[in-house]
């Protein structure tokens, strides 16, 4: 499914996951622009996408339809699109920047 995205009103995020860890944990650090995210689901059937969007929506405190995967489904790097205040998003991880610093 296909949805317009009203860049205005949010901001573009680059992920790196690594999925069927030994535990979740989003974001493990943040290296310049990408985060980084361990999920324990395994890559199939959808599994460990969905568990990274529900983690992500837990860490930006937004819904779930506000969370849209753009690209790398399938892969490991992915571009997430987040519907909400691009300054909030930018102020959340650089909570993390701090601490892996």
């Amino acid at each position: 499914m296909h949805m317009a995205i009203d860049e205005t009103q949010g901001i573009y995020i680059e992920i790196v996951v690594k999925a069927q860890a030994r535990k979740t944990k989003v974001p493990t650090h943040v290296e310049g622009n990408t985060i980084f995210a361990k999920i324990k689901s395994p890559p199939k059937a959808n599994k460990a996408n969905k568990e990274l969007l529900r983690e992500l929506s837990k860490l930006f405190n937004v819904s779930l339809d506000r969370i849209t995967i753009i690209s790398g489904a399938k892969s490991t790097k992915k571009i997430i699109f987040l519907e909400m205040d691009p300054e909030m998003v930018k102020n959340i991880i650089a909570q993390f920047k701090n601490r892996s610093s």
